[in-house]
C-alpha cells in the first residue's frame, strides 16, 4: 500500500520536470529561430516560429481564444506574401508576438519587484 500523499506528490514531481523541459524545448527553439533570421532562412525561420507556436499554444489557447485568433491572422498574412522583404516583416511580427504570448502566459524571464527578495538564492 502507498502512504497517503505519495502518488500526489509523483505528480507535482513529474508536471514540475515537464515544465523545466518545455523551458528547454522553448529555449532550443528561439536560439534556432534566432539564428535562422541572422542567416537569411526565412523558410526555417517560419517553421522554428510554428515550433515555438506549437509549444505555448496549449498553455495560451486555455487562457484566450485571442492569441489563436491572431496568429492565424500573422500566419494567413505569410501565405499572401512572398516577396522576401514583406515575408521578414510578417515573420518578424510573429516572432514579436510570440515572444509577448510567451510572457504574459508566465513562460518568459521571471519577473520581480526591486523590493522583493529573490526566493530562488
Amino acid at each position: 500500500m502507498i502512504p497517503e500523499g505519495i502518488e500526489e506528490n509523483k505528480r507535482l514531481v513529474s508536471d514540475f520536470n515537464e515544465a523545466k523541459l518545455q523551458i528547454l524545448r522553448l529555449n532550443n527553439s528561439w536560439v534556432l529561430s534566432n539564428n535562422y533570421r541572422r542567416n537569411g532562412k526565412l523558410v526555417n525561420w517560419r517553421w522554428e516560429l510554428d515550433t515555438i507556436h506549437d509549444e505555448l499554444s496549449s498553455k495560451a489557447d486555455k487562457r484566450s481564444d485571442d492569441y489563436r485568433i491572431k496568429i492565424e491572422k500573422i500566419d494567413k498574412e505569410i501565405e499572401e506574401h512572398i516577396d522576401k522583404e514583406n515575408l521578414y516583416n510578417l515573420l518578424r511580427k510573429k516572432h514579436r508576438y510570440l515572444k509577448f504570448v510567451q510572457d504574459d502566459i508566465g513562460m518568459g524571464g521571471k519577473m520581480r519587484r526591486e523590493d522583493e527578495e529573490d526566493l530562488d538564492e
